[in-house]
C-alpha cells in the first residue's frame, strides 16, 4: 500500500492501514541486513520482495500524498498473543516497539488520522470488529465530503 500511495497516488482515493503501518510498510529507521527471512522448517523460501521488505530494502519514507486512515492494536492483549506461555516482558517490549513505529509512521504522515485501539489482537479487525468499522465508515464519510 505504502508502495502505491508513494508511486500512483492519483489512482487511489486513500489507504486504510489495519494493524500494517509498520517498519515493514512504511519505514522510519535503516535497513535491516541482520533480519531473519530463513523460513521456518517445512516452510517454503520466502519471495525475493518479502526478503527485501524484511530487511527494509524496499521501505517507503512517504510522504503519501493521499488521506491516510491507520488503525493500530495498541497496547496488545496478552491475551490475544500466541504462544500464551511468554514472558510479560516480551509482550512489554514488543509494544514498546509497535508504539515507536506507530509514532514515526504519524510523523512521517502528519495529515494521517492515527487511531490506537487499546487491549486488542493484533487482527484488530476481528477483535474489535464494530470499532474497526466505525472508525472505517467515519473516515469514509469525510471523504465523501471532499
Amino acid at each position: 500500500m505504502s508502495d502505491i500511495g508513494t508511486r500512483y497516488a492519483n489512482r487511489v482515493s486513500a489507504l486504510i492501514y489495519l494493524e500494517a503501518g509498520y517498519w515493514f510498510a512504511y519505514s522510519a529507521g535503516k535497513p535491516n541486513p541482520d533480519a531473519n527471512d530463513t523460513p521456518a522448517p517445512g516452510e517454503p523460501p520466502m519471495p525475493p520482495v518479502g526478503a527485501a521488505v524484511l530487511k527494509g530494502e524496499q521501505s517507503f519514507k512517504g510522504p503519501i500524498d493521499v488521506p491516510i486512515l491507520a488503525i493500530y492494536a495498541y497496547p496488545h492483549d496478552a491475551q490475544f498473543q500466541p504462544p500464551q506461555d511468554r514472558a510479560p516482558s516480551e509482550i512489554t517490549t514488543e509494544n514498546a516497539e509497535a508504539n515507536a513505529q506507530i509514532i514515526a509512521f504519524a510523523k512521517g504522515q502528519p495529515t494521517a488520522t492515527v487511531i490506537r485501539i487499546p487491549h486488542a489482537a493484533h487482527f484488530v479487525y476481528i477483535s474489535n470488529k464494530d470499532e474497526v468499522l466505525r472508525d472505517i465508515n467515519a473516515f469514509i464519510a469525510k471523504l465523501r465530503k471532499t
